[in-house]
């Protein structure tokens, strides 16, 4: 089940040391956005909502092993 998308533009998601290009992706876990870090490498970053994953112990755990 796929859920809502926090959005796509950078002022609805902020976090440091990134900026937020846009949605690239979404999903029961959260958003995946292409975001640019601080030496200006081009990244995925998924940004994880607790709600989300609130009691789904594998959900957890396999976000911990991408990590």
């Amino acid at each position: 089940m796929r859920g809502k998308p926090l959005g796509n533009h950078a002022s609805v998601v902020e976090v440091p040391g990134y900026q937020i290009q846009r949605l690239l992706n979404w999903g029961s876990q959260g958003d995946v956005f292409l975001a640019t870090d601080r030496r200006g490498d081009r990244v995925a970053l998924k940004v994880v909502t607790p709600e989300r994953v609130e009691g789904e112990y594998q959900a957890i755990e396999r976000l911990r092993r991408e990590g």
